[in-house]
């Protein structure tokens, strides 16, 4: 009887320059000779085996192919894939207050962010806080009554990894007080 193979690969599925599958093959009837096609080549050990196959850098569909042969004839050519898709670029953050800067208990200034990349959790600090809209939008801040910097900064986050923070700030100041004539 002609020769069987089994051939699987793990990984089966990942993404570009992080995926690194590894096939693995078994082959009955005692083979002669075993042989590689596709997106590998050359001759296999016929007694079966395992090849990584190294870290892959092209978004593609790959597909490894392997056929054995003995004296009664060949097996028909078994193949596996392995789905190489884009990585997921992190988002890029943009936010800006209305304001940059004005007097104690008169600056209210809104905050106004967006994210590219489809981001799936933003997460403020600094002297605003929480979750934000994924889909970007504006904050009221308020009347702000202390004078200091304030520092409003967003982080977003999806499958590829975090954002760099962003930030804005706006300076509030003393409001001026008026001469007093004796």
């Amino acid at each position: 009887a002609a020769p069987v193979v089994t051939l699987t690969r793990a990984p089966i599925a990942g993404t570009v320059n992080v995926v690194n599958p590894t096939l693995t093959w078994s082959v009955t009837n005692s083979p002669t000779s075993c042989t590689a096609s596709g997106d590998w080549s050359g001759a296999k050990a016929v007694g079966g085996g395992s090849q990584a196959m190294g870290v892959l850098n092209t978004v593609k569909t790959y597909t490894y192919t392997l056929t054995c042969a003995n004296a009664a004839g060949s097996s028909p050519p078994t193949s596996t894939t392995v789905v190489v898709s884009a990585a997921t670029p992190v988002p890029v953050v943009s936010i800006n207050a209305s304001v940059v800067s004005g007097t104690v208990n008169v600056v209210n200034p809104t905050i106004s962010w967006s994210a590219t990349n489809s981001p799936t959790s933003c997460t403020a600090s600094g002297d605003w806080s929480g979750a934000k809209n994924v889909l970007g939008g504006s904050q009221s801040m308020g009347v702000l009554t202390t004078v200091k910097t304030y520092s409003y900064t967003l982080v977003c986050a999806n499958a590829g990894g975090n954002s760099a923070p962003v930030s804005d700030t706006v300076v509030v100041t003393a409001a001026a007080t008026a001469p007093t004539v004796t």
